[in-house]
């Protein structure tokens, strides 16, 4: 079923969507999860009408302003994806975002299919058909060895005594054949607060981020401070969990708070590299207040949508194709 202005207005849903989204950060990541392209974006009103902005939001949409086509589908969607448990939604999503349906969590979704475990070489059929074939390793004398699926070896006429002269291998400079550096994101947190923070460690490791965390990373024997400091001093970003449990506790999270400042001193000014991020309505410490904080304990989807805007401007800021 395709749904239309018509259908928003009938239903009640356009009045709620300019409920929800009465401030311009909030439409902004309603209107980003569907890739609607910001020069599009009429001028968000100051006057109250916003109403009238999503009735115009909803009218490109169906003259094709996103790639998704013209149905409002999507735009329910993801407003679903943040307002999960809002009645009026409900009768209108999609399989994709039946909020009951825990596949669909952040932290359950799995990794895509095209997503190599190890670091594999990429090479086109030398036909020039483009079709690529993972071959798990190269023999000295440029003779191919062991490729990864029969299949598409046989799908992509290329036999596994081809040499190298035979196949065309894509130039570095083609940034869809590069090595994806992954953003290493480090888990500062207090142990009380472990269960919050497994929960996010999951879902930016499905999004493909590099989060560290000590119980995932340290391995036993390991000195787990010298690798504490060590995982901090390679970070990109380091997310603060700040909780009423480690602001108000003696321990070592303010040391690693203290060693993370100094680190970021070192960052270019205007650089992401800080985030204190609010688990649950506590005060933020005065040595972090020079640095926008983030909520996540009012609205965790909201939360998580923001946070993931900051990784990836972050990661854009390092040059990496994230």
């Amino acid at each position: 079923m395709t749904l239309t202005l018509k259908d928003l207005i009938k239903n009640g849903i356009l009045n709620e969507l300019a409920s929800l989204f009465h401030e311009q950060e909030m439409a902004d990541i309603l209107l980003d999860l569907i890739d609607f392209p910001v020069a599009m974006r009429p001028i968000f009103p100051n006057n109250g009408r916003i109403l009238g902005y999503w009735r115009e939001i909803c009218n490109q949409i169906q003259s094709g302003a996103v790639r998704e086509g013209t149905d409002l589908q999507p735009l329910i969607d993801a407003t679903i994806e943040i307002y999960p448990a809002n009645p009026v939604f409900h009768p209108y999503c999609s399989d994709r975002t039946q909020p009951n349906n825990p596949n669909n969590h952040p932290s359950n979704t799995s990794r895509s299919s095209n997503t190599e475990a190890y670091d594999p070489r990429m090479f086109q059929d030398s036909t020039g058909r483009g079709r690529r074939v993972v071959i798990d390793g190269v023999n000295k004398d440029s003779s191919t060895e062991r490729l990864n699926h029969d299949q598409i070896l046989g799908d992509a006429n290329i036999q596994e005594e081809d040499n190298l002269e035979s196949i065309v291998f894509p130039t570095l400079s083609n940034k869809s054949y590069q090595s994806k550096r992954q953003l290493q994101v480090f888990l500062c947190h207090s142990s009380d607060d472990k269960p919050t923070v497994r929960e996010l460690y999951k879902q930016l490791l499905n999004e493909e981020f590099q989060p560290w965390l000590d119980e995932e990373n340290i391995l036993p024997g390991q000195n787990w401070e010298l690798e504490i400091k060590k995982a901090v001093q390679s970070a990109d970003v380091i997310i603060i969990c700040l909780s009423k449990n480690s602001v108000n506790k003696i321990g070592y999270i303010q040391k690693e708070i203290k060693f993370a400042l100094d680190i970021a001193e070192r960052q270019p000014e205007g650089s992401i590299f800080i985030v204190p991020m609010k688990i649950d309505n506590c005060n933020v410490p005065q040595r972090l207040s020079d640095y926008q904080w983030l909520d996540w304990f009012t609205n965790p989807a909201v939360g998580y949508i923001k946070l993931l805007k900051a990784l990836k401007h972050r990661a854009k800021e390092l040059g990496f194709n994230q």
